[in-house]
């Protein structure tokens, strides 16, 4: 479990930091108030901006304490004009960095030296990930310098750092260093040595990261130990004949495996019969070793993927790591072969909320919608022989819809986001849309998940997110989970500790909206909404394929209830059959509050013209008894505590066609325990009825809406 409190530029120290309305301003006075234990962990959660003026650098973690941003691009730290480090882990157990970019530091002083222009740890176990670290100084490790530490280095940037010694990072002392997915690219040393550094006793595993274009060297290993897996390591140069251009080992122990060491000059140095399985411009000798040209994609910025047929594909050592076809491939970046998927579903002039299964464009992880519709995408003529692909935006509370006139465009296309989609384009009923680039199913079904993260609620603003089913089965809503920054919950567990608004998953059949509870099911690429409650959360999806479809996950269904537990249906019709809204309840449970729960589901408006809707509206401030003020919204369904013989519950039904007659039924009335009454009033009429004897009630639509109560009342 976590605490979370709240920073935002436009805070204020005064504020309690407990909410998103009420954020403290500065990450140092956070820090300074918020506290944490191994079992209740505290999560700052860092807003936009720059923070420079009013903080105090360096910025000292501490134990259990941890610090999310935005996001790098989002949320900068600038130690500009202070001449220390700008993080600073000093015997801190267990904390976590994420989501900065950390710049201009320029190292803290102890004794003659600078140590650690971005990030100083010693004696810690900081974990580090998702950060930039950009254009810091120090005498001893640019970017970061570790001192008997147990970090974990993981999916960040380490760019124009600047060091006398080591100017990316630089380790030593009785350290285990875990080092994955870091992109370390145009630092300096400006001494004749690399721009990492490990020794002295050091440990260190190094696993799928891109070192390339670092004046210095790329690697030193002196006095330790080393495992070198999956690496790029390209275009680096070194100022020294002491040292090669790509690693260097000193009496160290090492293995280095399934490594592209490529156009550094001198790739090796100290390290014979220690590597395998790599491609080694300069031919070093090993088992599987080549050196041929591994064929990066390139370009301008120079992408270091592999282009089809590179001699690097399926040529490396299964070390235990997963991977992609039939055996690993050398180099940083796993090759996939783009596929064409084709999906179905996309029928003229109605919304499909769907999410496009593949990455559009080779050799990037996210991609132009353009890719995939060409050319007839939105413009100043809605609906005119096009395509429209929208998007809510939860910071404007409206769609951005892609590539139309004064409108943001949405997100670039990635799979698990979902937009809705409408065509004036084909006339076919039932055209098919088709996609060429990267099938998750193939990518994914060697990992434990695949996650996605989840846009961060505003203050104030509902925070309902378009996502969707990343892969081409369908899925059981309730196996993935959340992840927070710290800890992973399932979705159940996310939603009883406020998380997520409900623990329902809301997706649109082509006339309604279904709200899917945890047993639900999510078909291929069905896009659906959930509403989050806490910033930095990501979505991780589990691909295991249902195994039974279940279309509606109503709560009720015909299972087997009891006096204190139920559920009960609600479907409105037109009598013509062609408007309706199913998906409706009322429901008891002795875990069940009177104001807003976890068994509560959201009511959604339809994107159609013309429709009906049966809803329990809580968003009436004046409506003392119904108004639910820290979630004022209209439900679908709606629970009670089961206590008490006698429940009400208030509910309209709203629709657009005027005059027009429709019938309320109750599909499972017949499962109700028999010791309760079930009654209808008509608000409108002054009528009252017995649904179980009735089974039904007609009424006409009249002006639009109409008021009803419904009653249960255990029979003496």
């Amino acid at each position: 479990m976590s605490d979370d409190y709240y920073v935002d530029p436009s805070g204020d120290n005064s504020n309690s930091g407990t909410t998103l309305c009420e954020p403290w301003k500065t990450i140092t006075y956070a820090l300074s108030r918020a506290t944490g234990t191994a079992g209740n962990q505290a999560i700052i959660h860092v807003a936009e901006g720059t923070y420079s003026t009013g903080e105090t650098f360096p910025i000292r973690m501490k134990d259990y304490v941890n610090l999310l941003g935005a996001g790098a691009d989002e949320t900068v730290i600038d130690a500009s004009g202070n001449s220390t480090s700008v993080i600073l882990f000093w015997g801190v157990g267990d904390s976590i960095i994420e989501g900065f970019t950390i710049q201009e530091g320029r190292g803290y002083r102890y004794g003659n030296r600078r140590y650690g222009g971005g990030i100083l740890s010693v004696n810690s176990s900081p974990t580090i990930r998702r950060n930039t670290l950009y254009r810091n100084r120090a005498q001893w490790g640019g970017g970061i310098y570790m001192l008997n530490s147990y970090p974990i280095i993981e999916d960040n940037i380490l760019t124009e750092n600047i060091a006398s010694v080591g100017g990316a990072i630089f380790g030593e002392g009785n350290s285990t260093y875990k080092i994955n997915n870091n992109t370390i690219a145009n630092n300096e040393s400006r001494n004749p040595y690399p721009v990492i550094i490990f020794r002295g006793g050091s440990y260190s595993i190094f696993k799928n990261n891109l070192i390339n274009n670092n004046i210095g060297g790329a690697m030193l290993f002196a006095d330790s130990r080393a495992d070198i897996g999956n690496n790029t390591i390209a275009y680096n140069s070194s100022n020294s004949k002491d040292y090669a251009d790509g690693i260097t080992s000193i009496n160290s122990v090492m293995q280095i495996a399934n490594c592209i060491i490529w156009n550094n000059g001198d790739d090796l140095l100290g390290c014979d019969g220690r590597v395998w399985y790599s491609d080694i411009e300069d031919g070093d000798s090993g088992a599987g070793n080549i050196s041929a040209d591994p064929q990066f994609v390139g370009g301008s910025p120079f992408d270091y993927h592999l282009s089809y047929g590179s001699p690097c594909i399926d040529t490396g050592l299964d070390i235990g790591w997963r991977y992609w076809g039939g055996n690993p491939d050398m180099g940083a970046f796993e090759y996939q072969e783009p596929i064409k998927v084709t999906s179905n579903g996309v029928p003229r002039m109605r919304y499909v909320l769907g999410c496009i299964p593949v990455h559009p464009v080779e050799g990037t992880p996210v991609g132009d919608p353009a890719e995939i519709i060409g050319d007839d995408l939105g413009g100043a003529n809605e609906y005119e022989n096009l395509w429209r692909i929208s998007r809510w935006d939860i910071n404007d509370q409206a769609y951005h819809r892609y590539d139309e006139v004064d409108d943001p465009d949405v997100p670039p296309v990635a799979p698990g986001i979902s937009y809705w989609v409408i065509q004036d384009y084909m006339s076919s009923p039932d055209p098919t849309v088709g996609a060429v680039g990267y099938d998750l199913v193939e990518g994914w079904s060697k990992k434990s998940y695949y996650c996605i993260a989840l846009d961060p609620p505003q203050c104030g603003k509902r925070s309902v997110i378009q996502t969707g089913n990343p892969f081409n089965f369908p899925i059981v809503w309730g196996d993935n989970y959340i992840f927070n920054g710290v800890e992973s919950l399932s979705i159940e567990n996310a939603a009883n500790t406020g998380w997520l608004n409900s623990y329902y998953a809301y997706t649109w059949n082509g006339n309604e909206y279904i709200p899917v509870d945890l047993t639900g099911t999510i078909n291929s690429w069905q896009g659906f909404w959930v509403e989050i409650l806490i910033p930095n959360m990501k979505l991780c999806f589990v691909p295991v394929q249902a195994k039974t479809l279940v279309e509606s996950s109503a709560t009720g269904g015909k299972k087997n209830f009891t006096e204190d537990s139920w559920f009960l249906e609600l479907s409105v019709t037109s009598v013509s059959g062609e408007y309706k809204d199913t998906y409706n309840g009322v429901g008891i449970k002795p875990e069940a509050r009177m104001r807003l729960d976890i068994y509560d589901a959201l009511e959604f408006t339809p994107p159609l013209e013309n429709y009906v809707q049966l809803y329990f509206p809580h968003d009436n401030p004046s409506d003392i008894l119904n108004y639910w003020p820290k979630s004022p919204y209209k439900y679908t369904y709606d629970y009670h505590n089961s206590k008490g013989s006698f429940q009400l519950w208030k509910f309209e039904v709203y629709s657009t066609i005027n005059n027009t007659d429709f019938m309320l039924t109750l599909p499972n009335i017949s499962s109700i325990p028999d010791s309760f009454e079930i009654l209808l009033q008509d608000e409108d009429k002054a009528t009252k009825v017995d649904l179980r004897q009735e089974g039904k009630y007609n009424f006409n639509s009249e002006n639009g809406i109409r008021h009803f109560l419904l009653i249960s009342k255990r029979k003496k």
